[in-house]
């Protein structure tokens, strides 16, 4: 076929497309229905006639919940709450949260990792608070952190079992 040919084919084709896509948008916005001032009524069944309370099946709730992670539901704890002769209680479920102790590191700064050629261990230089520090790894600084690992552009530092990365 020629080119000409093809192109004018292909082109009456996407005009029909267009066509039909704004057709289908006016036809939304158009007032050809009646508009009636009664609404449509439905009749209403009731469905406790056909089901009964004991035909439903009773839910196993032994999953994890997927939002509170490695808690299943027989390890939440419930407690219950004090019932008065005149009201009813439920029991209420109660899940205890860990407590996370927020300690603030001071601020750190590394500063760099020297190596001499032929040994397997370095000197790493950290600035923790104000004072300046020339260590190795494994060494403990403070009595509170332990250098993990050292690296030319990072510094792997542990305190109270939280391990933290520091950047050049």
């Amino acid at each position: 076929m020629n080119k000409k040919v093809l192109s004018i084919i292909l082109g009456i084709v996407v005009l029909f497309i267009w066509v039909k896509v704004f057709s289908k948008i006016f036809d939304n916005f158009s007032d050809d229905q009646l508009m009636s001032g009664e609404a449509t009524t439905y009749e209403t069944l009731d469905l406790s006639t056909f089901i009964h309370k004991d035909s439903l099946p009773n839910l196993e709730l032994n999953y994890r919940d997927p939002f509170l992670g490695d808690v299943t539901f027989d390890e939440r704890k419930t407690i219950k709450t004090q019932s008065n002769s005149h009201s009813n209680h439920n029991k209420k479920r109660v899940v205890e949260k860990p407590i996370i102790v927020n300690e603030r590191w001071p601020a750190i700064h590394y500063h760099g990792f020297v190596r001499i050629v032929g040994s397997t261990s370095g000197t790493v230089l950290l600035k923790i608070g104000n004072t300046m520090h020339k260590t190795k790894e494994g060494e403990v600084i403070n009595n509170e952190f332990i250098i993990k690992k050292a690296y030319r552009d990072s510094i792997i530092l542990s305190r109270n079992e939280i391990t933290k990365t520091f950047y050049k």
